[in-house]
């Protein structure tokens, strides 16, 4: 059985494509689906960094290949008996485990991620995080003021000063289906990257229409009563909803 022989410079090759890839989704709004937007600039110079270490990688092997060259040139090769099993087997692997660099450039150009959505929203369902500073500043003027959810959240469930009452909100997040009826609109809030993503849920009150999980809303609307989450654990706040309307994915479809 013919073994499949990994050249020299199959590693720089591999490092200079995931270099390059690295460099593209950092250029685009691609990597927003993986990191915070500030993670682009680092991101792009991590790129570059690969890139230039792979042509580095791969003009050192042309100057050991003209090398080697130069050397058989000057020194042929004297008959070669019979290789060793032992030696050819380990070759052999070292080849393949050398092949297996490439697995992870041609999973990442194959799949096409998605960002997290309902999916795991309704499996990582969690109490909403306290915010450490439980002073609100006054809404600005004028309705409906846009919010996060993060932000709409902490107002309902912590803040003395109702700063929500008697104003019209717009809560822009995805559908999350209820399991007692209704939905949530949701927003996925990470701290570094998608893997540490939590969601942040407000239930859409009033007679709302209905949309599939993971269609993305604007909510306008008021503040409601909270409601309790299906385990009865902890509180999630709730909109009134005046008005739903879908709209397009944003650039940056997680809060931070």
């Amino acid at each position: 059985m013919r073994t499949l022989v990994m050249r020299r410079e199959t590693p720089s090759l591999a490092l200079l494509l995931v270099g390059a890839w690295i460099m593209k989704i950092s250029l685009t709004d691609d990597y927003k689906m993986y990191v915070k937007d500030s993670f682009g600039p680092w991101l792009a110079v991590a790129g570059g960094i690969l890139v230039l270490v792979a042509i580095a990688g791969l003009v050192l092997v042309s100057i050991g290949q003209r090398v080697d060259h130069a050397e058989h040139a000057d020194h042929p090769e004297r008959p070669e008996g019979p290789r060793e099993p032992a030696a050819e087997h380990g070759h052999s692997h070292r080849s393949y485990v050398g092949w297996l660099l490439l697995a992870p450039l041609v999973a990442f150009t194959v799949i096409i991620p998605r960002p997290l959505g309902a999916y795991s929203a309704e499996r990582a369902a969690a109490p909403p995080p306290m915010p450490a500073d439980q002073t609100f500043e006054e809404l600005p003027a004028g309705d409906p003021v846009e919010l996060t959810l993060r932000d709409y959240t902490s107002r309902t469930l912590w803040d003395d000063a109702a700063t929500l009452e008697g104003r019209t909100v717009r809560l822009t997040g995805f559908v999350t289906p209820r399991a007692a009826g209704g939905y949530y609109i949701t927003r996925q809030v990470i701290a570094c990257c998608a893997a540490d993503a939590l969601p942040v849920q407000v239930y859409v009150a009033g007679d709302p229409p209905v949309f599939a999980p993971d269609t993305w809303i604007e909510v306008v609307g008021t503040s409601a009563p909270t409601v309790r989450d299906e385990s009865d654990s902890f509180d999630i706040a709730a909109v009134t909803a005046d008005s739903v309307t879908t709209v397009t994915p944003p650039a940056s479809p997680y809060e931070q």
